[in-house]
């Protein structure tokens, strides 16, 4: 029985943790999608200032590639979209795992982590989620705005094509 209580301990514990990398991976998906389509808030965000004197870390993003700035766009929303992909396979994986042990042990423990679980999907987004988010939406603000100084036209005519992009773009005009 003390062997029972040890491992429910450990699978709680882990449980808390990779429960809450879980969730907050999910919350930080759609505080992405909601603030990029909050135009509002977009506006107050996006400063002429961010956009000529972005972050030194999202540099790379910057430079334009030989066949155009869409390329970048692309690059920078593939890679945020892997970088929150394996930690969710992974934290998905472990957490069935430990379901599956808690299961084994019995349906109070099973009941216990899937309580737990279910918790830690009303805890707030976290802030470093929430900057996250924010730095990619400023990432792909900059691109905009250097594309956009470069050759309009040719970003406005991209742009049209990609809506969800359309209220970034309005931002990015507006503070530019």
């Amino acid at each position: 029985m003390i062997v029972h209580i040890i491992a429910e301990l450990v699978l709680a514990t882990a449980t808390f943790f990779l429960g809450g990398v879980w969730w907050q991976l999910r919350k930080r998906a759609k505080f992405l999608r909601q603030t990029i389509s909050n135009q509002p808030y977009l506006d107050a965000f996006i400063s002429k200032e961010t956009l000529v004197n972005p972050p030194s870390r999202i540099e790379p993003y910057l430079q334009k590639n030989s066949i155009g700035y869409f390329i970048n766009i692309d690059v920078v929303i593939r890679a945020d979209h892997s970088s929150q992909r394996v930690p969710k396979i992974a934290s998905t994986i472990c957490l069935l795992l430990i379901l599956g042990i808690s299961l084994y042990l019995g349906y109070v423990y099973l009941a216990i982590n899937l309580g737990l679980f279910f918790l830690l999907g009303f805890s707030p987004i976290n802030e470093s989620a929430k900057w996250n988010a924010l730095e990619q939406i400023v990432t792909l603000a900059v691109i905009l705005y250097r594309w956009r100084t470069e050759n309009s036209v040719e970003c406005d005519n991209w742009v049209a094509q990609a809506r969800s992009l359309q209220k970034l773009y309005g931002a990015v005009q507006k503070a530019g």
